[in-house]
């Protein structure tokens, strides 16, 4: 009986929804600790309906 309480109780609790940053283009500087600045990543988001796209390009470039 107190296991169909705990799931009924657990049931009853809103689940809150994963924090998604609005639609638009994120780009981000890369800068590593012994090559400096290396490049640079974009995020590209997305939403339509009830999905959501992330499209991720990365420029990274280290010389030797």
């Amino acid at each position: 009986m107190l296991r169909i309480i705990c799931l009924a109780m657990a049931l009853a609790v809103p689940t809150a929804a994963a924090a998604m940053p609005p639609a638009g283009t994120y780009t981000y500087q890369v800068r590593h600790a012994d090559h400096g600045d290396i490049g640079s990543y974009t995020n590209t988001i997305r939403t339509s309906g009830d999905g959501t796209t992330v499209d991720t390009r990365f420029d990274f470039s280290v010389g030797f």
